[in-house]
């Protein structure tokens, strides 16, 4: 392994830890609806097994989920488990993703974030001893929210991984 990884990964790593601390609260924005807290873990997750399989950030996927769960109240291990299955599924499809352009990535995160978002919104309304129905058009427009933002996320992962590759080539 290039002694360099080591730099990334605990940057990748904390910038993750970071996301989930810094968006416990949804964000609003304009002409998109919301964005849950999930959004950057989500993305990463997403960006780092597509990209950067080898760096072992999966325990500070586990970890900003756990802390999400904590924050938002979601019962324990709720988006752990959402967030970290779907690596798994989407780790066996990667090189059918990777074959094709930028919309073929951009589709493929539609059913991460849709396993992802559905996942939390059963297991937090059965936890919660709540319907789904009533706030499930909230979870639907929160991972549209999330959806549309995803290429500003990816041109931003993209950039500062190739601005590390030429500070440390």
């Amino acid at each position: 392994m290039h002694r360099n990884a080591f730099s990334y990964a605990g940057w990748a790593q904390s910038l993750i830890l970071l996301f989930a601390i810094l968006l416990a609260h949804k964000v609003t924005w304009p002409l998109i609806h919301t964005a849950l807290p999930a959004f950057p873990l989500i993305i990463a997750m997403y960006y780092w097994a597509l990209f950067r399989d080898h760096y072992g950030y999966v325990w500070a996927v586990a970890i900003g989920a756990l802390l999400q769960d904590v924050i938002l109240g979601l019962p324990l291990g709720t988006s752990a488990v959402a967030i970290l299955s779907a690596h798994v599924i989407l780790l066996w499809v990667r090189r059918r993703i990777l074959m094709d352009h930028f919309v073929i990535i951009w589709i493929g995160f539609l059913p991460v974030i849709l396993w992802c978002f559905l996942l939390m919104a059963i297991v937090g309304s059965w936890a919660g001893g709540t319907q789904t129905g009533p706030w499930l058009g909230s979870v639907l427009d929160d991972m549209v929210g999330t959806w549309l933002l995803f290429p500003l996320a990816y041109r931003l992962f993209h950039w500062f991984t190739r601005r590390r590759k030429k500070g440390n080539a």
